[in-house]
C-alpha cells in the first residue's frame, strides 16, 4: 500500500488552496463516500463498484491507496481518524459492484479499519450477522475514545464497534418496509450524542450515547428528505446532503444551526438543486466543505457505468 502526497505539498502538509470544484475522470469508480486526509492534504474516496479507497489530487488525478481484497466487494462511507492513525471504511454490496454475487449482495457488510500511514488492515468487522435482515451498513462516525458508530440502513439501526473491533447493537427500530429507507448519514457531536438522518422521510435524530433509548427527533424547519450524509463544521453548524436516489428527495446540500443542543435546528443555507447529480457524501477541509457526486444515479437507474465524478465546495 502506497502513501501519496500532492506534489506541491510537503509530507503531512495541506496544499495552499483547493479549487472550488474538481472534475475527476477515472474508469467506473462511482464513489459514494469522501473524507479529507490532513496528513496528505488529499481527499479519499470510496467506490460502489470496487473494494478500494483512492486518493484524489486537485487536478482530478487519482491514486489507489487501498487495493481490492477478496472479502471487500465495495466501499461506502469513509472517515479519517488522525488521532489514532486510522482510516475507517464501510464495506457493503448493494448489487452494483464488479464482483457482486449471491453470496455478497445485501449479505456481507461491515467496517474495515486501516492504518492511515501504510494502508495495512487493522480490523475487518463483519456486521452482517449483527443486523436483522437485509444487510447494508451505510455510513459511520467515531467518538473521542475511538468507538465507531455505523448505520444499519435497512433495519433502522445503529451499531457500535469498540477500539478493539468488538461490535454490538446500540439501538434498532422496526425493520424498514420497502420502499422506505432508514438511517443513512451519521455524525458524532463532541457534546456526547450522535445525529443521524433517515433517507425516506428526512427526519434528523439525536441519539445520546449515555442513553441511546432516549433517542429523539430533532425539530426541523424543513425535513431532510433524501438524507444521505452529515458533517460537523468548524463553526458548529452541520452540513447535510440529500439526493433523489430512493424516493422523493431533492439533490441538495443544507447547512443547519441549533441553539438548544440539537433538539431543534433551522436551515441557514440551502443549495438546491446541487450542480452535480446525486450527491452522496460530504467532508470538511481547511478550505471549506466539499461534496462528492459519484453518479450513483446511473447505477441505480440502470444507465450503466460512468467514468466521471466530481468534488465541489459548498
Amino acid at each position: 500500500m502506497s502513501q501519496q502526497t500532492w506534489a506541491a505539498s510537503a509530507p503531512g502538509a495541506a496544499p495552499a488552496g483547493l479549487p472550488a470544484s474538481i472534475a475527476v475522470r477515472t474508469p467506473g469508480l462511482h464513489p459514494p463516500g469522501v473524507a479529507w486526509d490532513p496528513t496528505r492534504g488529499a481527499f479519499l474516496v470510496s467506490s460502489m463498484r470496487r473494494g478500494t479507497v483512492s486518493l484524489v489530487r486537485p487536478d482530478g488525478g487519482t491514486t489507489e491507496f487501498i487495493g481490492e481484497t477478496p472479502d471487500i466487494v465495495a466501499t461506502v462511507g469513509l472517515r479519517v481518524d488522525t488521532a489514532r492513525g486510522r482510516l475507517l471504511a464501510v464495506y457493503a454490496d448493494a448489487g452494483f459492484a464488479e464482483r457482486s454475487g449471491p453470496t455478497t449482495s445485501f449479505r456481507t457488510t461491515g467496517v474495515a479499519v486501516f492504518d492511515l500511514a501504510t494502508g495495512e488492515r487493522r480490523h475487518l468487522v463483519e456486521l452482517g450477522e449483527t443486523t436483522l435482515g437485509a444487510n447494508l451498513i451505510n455510513d459511520l462516525t467515531f467518538d473521542d475514545e475511538g468507538n465507531i458508530y455505523a448505520t444499519d440502513t435497512p433495519n433502522d439501526g445503529i451499531l457500535r464497534i469498540d477500539p478493539d473491533g468488538r461490535a454490538r447493537v446500540l439501538r434498532t427500530g422496526a425493520r424498514v418496509a420497502p420502499p422506505n429507507v432508514g438511517f443513512m448519514g451519521v455524525m458524532w457531536h463532541p457534546d456526547g450524542f450522535l445525529l443521524t438522518v433517515r433517507h425516506d422521510d428526512g427526519g434528523l435524530y439525536r441519539v445520546p450515547l449515555n442513553d441511546p433509548a432516549a433517542m429523539e427527533e430533532v425539530t426541523l424547519d424543513r425535513a431532510l428528505v433524501g438524507g444521505a450524509a452529515l458533517a460537523l463544521r468548524a463553526d458548529g453548524s452541520v452540513a447535510a446532503v440529500t439526493n433523489t436516489l430512493i424516493g422523493p428527495g431533492k439533490d441538495g446540500v443544507s447547512v443547519l444551526e441549533s441553539g438548544d443542543g440539537w433538539r431543534s435546528a433551522r436551515t441557514v443555507r440551502r443549495v438546491e438543486p446541487w450542480p452535480d447529480p446525486a450527491p452522496t457524501g460530504v467532508t470538511v477541509t481547511p478550505f471549506g466543505t466539499y461534496v462528492v457526486s459519484g453518479r450513483p444515479d446511473r447505477l441505480v437507474g440502470g444507465e450503466g457505468v460512468w467514468d466521471q465524478f466530481s468534488l465541489r465546495r459548498m
